[in-house]
C-alpha cells in the first residue's frame, strides 16, 4: 500500500508530466500495489482522479489539527479492514 499525503499546497513535478504519474500508477496496480491519496486541498477528489486514483481511495481532510486527526483515524480503521479482507483471501 502506497499512501500519499499532502496538505494541498503547491506539490507541482517538474520531473514528471501528468500522463507518466498515471502510467506509473497503472502499472503499480497491475503489480498488486494499492494507493490512496489523502488530502487539505480544495480539490483533493478531482486531484487524484486526475492522477488515475479510485474514488474509494482518496479522502479529503480538514487541514487543522482535528481534521488531520480524524483522517489518519480513519486511515488506520481502513488499513487494518483492508490487511483483514487480504489475510481472508489468503487463506
Amino acid at each position: 500500500m502506497f499512501i500519499s499525503i499532502t496538505d494541498g499546497e503547491e506539490n507541482q513535478s517538474r520531473e514528471y508530466t501528468l500522463e507518466q504519474i498515471k502510467k506509473l500508477f497503472k502499472g503499480g496496480e497491475k503489480a498488486g500495489w494499492t494507493f490512496v491519496f489523502m488530502s487539505a486541498a480544495l480539490d483533493a477528489y478531482g486531484d487524484a482522479e486526475r492522477i488515475g486514483l479510485k474514488q474509494g481511495n482518496i479522502q479529503a481532510f480538514d487541514g487543522t489539527a482535528q481534521g488531520t486527526h480524524l483522517a489518519f483515524q480513519s486511515l488506520a480503521v481502513k488499513t487494518s479492514n483492508y490487511r483483514n479482507k487480504k489475510r481472508q483471501f489468503l487463506a
